[in-house]
């Protein structure tokens, strides 16, 4: 069982960052719900927005916040991966379920990797709150 926590600076819905315990706390629920034998999480947050111009003004502003959870499950040498952007308990029931049934379905492979041990992750200065505070304004400069 391996595990990837982001580090503190990833947004959330409301566009701050998600914590490293509410990032822990999802990690861990996506893995107690997977029956395989050895399951692998990762959990990637992105805030992304564009901003279009018409005519030298801005025409329109898209703020998109996104969650994407994906779970490797490994049954003796078969593997199944799935994907979700829902990290809410039924998505992640869902996409533990998914991949399970994935893993189950592929044939063996006997050159899949190893899960690698349990690690945490170090925590990266990869949030800036100048960038994450820019209004569409301040990229039209």
């Amino acid at each position: 069982m391996s595990t990837r926590v982001p580090a503190s600076g990833e947004a959330t819905a409301s566009g701050t960052p998600i914590g490293r315990d509410e990032a822990r706390h999802l990690v861990d629920e996506a893995i107690a719900m997977s029956g395989a034998e050895h399951t692998t999480v990762v959990l990637e947050t992105s805030n992304e927005s564009l901003t279009r111009f018409a005519n030298n003004e801005i025409h329109q502003n898209v703020t998109a916040v996104r969650r994407r959870l994906t779970i490797r499950a490994m049954v003796g040498e078969r593997v199944g991966w799935a994907t979700t952007d829902r990290v809410d308990s039924s998505g992640l029931r869902q996409v533990a379920d998914r991949a399970l049934a994935l893993a189950r379905l592929s044939p063996a492979d006997p050159e899949a990797p190893s899960p690698a041990p349990p690690f945490e992750t170090a925590v990266l200065p990869v949030f800036v709150d100048a960038t994450a505070a820019c209004t569409p304004e301040a990229r039209a400069d």
